[in-house]
């Protein structure tokens, strides 16, 4: 990503990951904001630790002394290794009169992603080892959560008590369309540089909760909605020689969709439609990795 490059070239810089990610989600009781409870159902999964591996590549075609053309395509994969998971049902508006909290683990499914971004890299005031880049990219960005080992905490009869054979599932979608600002400064030992992307996406997801018979399997409900994003990244490389350098990114991502639909699904073929409040969405991702310059 920074490689500091101003010379016709061609990338692939393999590379792992670390991610710890939280997604949160809650519907209505109805498909307006007046119906009560305006939060009938939270789920919230946090401290999702993932692991995994990519591939970034890069191609640079020189114009001319100031500006050059820039392709970047990255594709990424990785599973979710553990994490915690809470489900809460409320009667009262605003997360008052909570009837049922059960607490499980995630675990088993994985994150998936992949992006291809156009764009310039230009000198910084005709300035050699100084670079800004401009891309217009899509990413599509998958999210799936395994829900297992479930505990019932409320209501107070129940606490404790096991959910045996739970395994439910959520498989979301963040399809995006994406600007990104880069800066690259270029010394002696490497690369030093910093980048924002700004998204319009839209969310998909769709849910097995395999336990509820009331519900329809293997799609319980479905959820879809519009929003925005953000990513930044700061990273660096070290050179090793002409060919070959190492490097490093922190990266920090949140999106934000409102005002979506809940299309819930039930076993006797009814269904009904519901309000998506909100789904929240935050990674801190750490990435290494080796890339060779062709």
């Amino acid at each position: 990503m920074f490689d500091g490059l101003y010379t016709d070239a061609f990338s692939v810089a393999p590379y792992i990951d670390r991610s710890t990610s939280d997604l949160v989600w809650n519907i209505g009781a109805g498909a307006s904001a007046n119906n009560t409870p305006n939060i009938l159902s939270e789920l919230t999964y946090e401290k999702l630790k993932s692991s995994g591996w990519g591939i970034n590549l890069g191609y640079l075609k020189k114009l001319n002394n100031q500006w050059a053309f820039n392709i970047e395509a990255d594709i990424a994969t990785s599973k979710i290794k553990n994490g915690d998971v809470q489900d809460s049902d409320y009667e009262g508006n605003n997360r008052t009169e909570e009837f049922s909290r059960s607490y499980a683990d995630a675990e088993g499914d994985g994150i998936n992603r992949k992006s291809l971004a156009l764009g310039f890299k230009y000198r910084w005031f005709s300035t050699k080892g100084h670079y800004a880049g401009i891309l217009l990219g899509k990413q599509d960005y998958n999210f799936d959560i395994l829900m297992v080992n479930g505990v019932q905490i409320i209501p107070d009869e129940y606490s404790g008590m096991s959910i045996p054979n739970l395994n439910s599932t959520y498989e979301s979608t963040f399809d995006s369309t994406f600007l990104s600002l880069s800066s690259e400064h270029v010394f002696e030992w490497g690369t030093v540089g910093v980048r924002y992307e700004y998204h319009l996406a839209e969310f998909d997801a769709k849910a097995n909760r395999n336990l509820r018979e009331e519900f329809a399997h293997p799609v319980s409900f479905a959820h879809t909605a519009e929003g925005d994003g953000a990513t930044l990244t700061i990273g660096s490389t070290y050179t090793l020689d002409r060919s070959w350098d190492v490097f490093a990114t922190w990266t920090q991502r949140q999106f934000d969709f409102e005002d979506g639909y809940d299309h819930t699904f039930f076993a006797d073929g009814e269904s009904v439609v519901l309000r998506l409040n909100e789904v929240e969405y935050k990674a801190e991702v750490l990435q290494g990795g080796v890339r060779y310059i062709f």
